[in-house]
């Protein structure tokens, strides 16, 4: 009787034992594995943006106001950190809840002050094309400046860690506006969605649905 005890709780803790690495393996797997794959885009920047027009509608209509931005994603060498509509849309809404507040007209990215408008549009792109292999070695980042204003800006890369492996997660690539400083604590960071997006003349990063466009200067640039 006690053998016949024994050999079912061997047998319990056998399937016991099985189940759990069954488990184990079906929730690491799909993180452990992740590859940062290249996606190719035959044709520029541009190009790119046009050919996922409900995600750019916004980008796009600020760059037919800013034909220098425009041409340069066309023929410049660059690396974009794409905003998307959401991003307008969560700055829009909060500038003009201050101008309705103070009995202020509404803006729109069609009336909006052109020269503050290309400050804060040419802060997500910079000179250089630049895959995430180009910086993931460097623990600290790597500080960039924009192109035709030259603000400082700062690309970081990480990994998460998932089911127990340590940077065995997704990809994250955070992009900052250094405000001119090196405190990170005064820094804007904004994070990609997606990486890697490669054109004939750039990289594209997607930029997170949460970040506010202009890097919080939306409001303070054009509430005047």
């Amino acid at each position: 009787m006690k053998m016949r005890i024994n050999k079912h709780i061997a047998a319990l803790f056998t399937l016991l034992l099985a189940t759990v690495c069954l488990l184990s393996c079906k929730d690491e797997s799909p993180y452990y594995n992740v590859e940062n794959k290249l996606q190719q885009f035959d044709g520029n920047a541009l190009a790119y943006l046009r050919s996922n027009a409900p995600t750019y509608d916004s980008l796009l209509k600020v760059l037919d106001r800013l034909p220098d931005l425009k041409d340069t994603l066309q023929n410049q060498q660059v690396t974009l950190f794409a905003p998307t509509n959401e991003n307008f849309v969560s700055a829009l809404k909060n500038l003009n809840f201050y101008r309705k507040q103070e009995g202020k007209t509404l803006i729109n990215l069609g009336n909006a002050n052109l020269n503050e408008l290309e400050v804060m549009t040419c802060k997500y792109m910079v000179k250089k094309q630049y895959l995430t292999d180009d910086f993931k070695s460097f623990l600290e980042g790597i500080y960039v400046r924009s192109i035709k204003i030259g603000e400082q800006m700062h690309i970081e890369y990480s990994k998460e860690n998932a089911s127990g492996y340590v940077g065995g997660g997704a990809q994250i690539v955070r992009y900052s506006d250094t405000k001119e400083g090196f405190v990170r604590t005064y820094w804007e960071r904004s994070q990609t969605s997606a990486v890697n997006i490669k054109t004939d003349n750039a990289v594209i990063y997607v930029i997170s649905p949460t970040h506010n466009f202009g890097f919080n200067e939306f409001t303070s640039r054009l509430n005047k």
